[in-house]
């Protein structure tokens, strides 16, 4: 299987595509991860996107980011997709979630590059919220998976619940 998570920041994509990854024994590719040099400098366009294909393999995966810029990215990951969910967290709920995790080194990254700074992920975050229909209609053009949209905190756990039940009743 083959899993888009998108969202805005401070939705939970990657915890969702941590948790699914154990769940299903699936290899994760965090795109954030892929998005710097090794001296925290930003990679081209064209790198990121070497860099995520090469990840992803032609095997199953969970892919977490969205990336709204990097559209041929996004269609590419899309194309190859079977399902996309789509974490669809209120805007204040992801800059409150920003807000907790800022100064934890979330997924190693220092707290002085300009993408972690707080008052520019808020803005992000923001701006996410007006543009992410733009995604969503390039997964509805490519048409050939399924989207998924997790509203809540408890419609992903009522998900990840679903999918720990079915991976336990597999096992027997």
């Amino acid at each position: 299987m083959r899993i888009c998570i998108i969202g805005s920041s401070g939705s939970g994509k990657s915890y969702l595509a941590n948790v699914l990854g154990k769940e299903l024994g699936l290899p994760v590719v965090h795109m954030d991860m892929y998005f710097w040099e090794d001296d925290w400098d930003r990679v081209s366009k064209e790198e990121m996107f070497n860099r995520i294909a090469d990840a992803m393999g032609s095997g199953d995966w969970i892919v977490d980011g969205s990336y709204l810029t990097h559209q041929e990215l996004m269609e590419y990951r899309f194309s190859l997709a079977d399902l996309i969910i789509h974490l669809d967290i209120p805007m204040e709920e992801c800059i409150d979630n920003v807000r907790e995790r800022h100064g934890n080194h979330y997924l190693g990254f220092p707290d002085d590059l300009p993408e972690t700074d707080l008052e520019a992920l808020i803005e992000h975050i923001k701006k996410w919220h007006e543009r992410k229909w733009e995604m969503l209609d390039i997964a509805n053009e490519l048409g050939e998976h399924k989207i998924m949209k997790l509203g809540s905190r408890e419609e992903v756990n009522n998900f990840i619940r679903s999918i720990s039940v079915t991976q336990e009743l597999d096992r027997t």
